[in-house]
């Protein structure tokens, strides 16, 4: 798996840093494949409720919000493709899933 995300300023709209993650598959002709990720995030900007698309939820699974200091904001086990942030203050926040950074906008 590589993970790449990007910071990008909203002003020039100049892309700071670049990351994804994506996931490289060996296919039985011997070429990688690179998969997208394997789930989304809107809307983007949200104000009270971000909904998961296309996470496939068998079990409990932990997800963690950091800001763009890097400080954990949230730690919480999800049950549902949402996941309430109205108790954040506005700004630019990073979540992670299962190995996975998504960039998000609180307003």
């Amino acid at each position: 798996i590589y993970t790449l995300a990007f910071i990008q300023r909203t002003d020039t709209k100049e892309v700071l840093n670049a990351r994804k993650s994506v996931r490289a598959i060996e296919n039985p002709s011997g070429l990688n494949e690179i998969l997208a990720d394997e789930f989304s995030i809107y809307p983007n900007p949200v104000v009270d409720e971000l909904q998961i698309e296309k996470l496939k939820l068998q079990s409990e699974q932990t997800i963690t919000i950091f800001d763009l200091a890097g400080r954990k904001i949230l730690e919480q086990k999800i049950y549902q493709n949402r996941i309430d942030v109205s108790q954040l203050s506005k700004g630019i926040y990073f979540l992670k899933l299962n190995n996975t950074v998504k960039k998000f906008l609180k307003e």
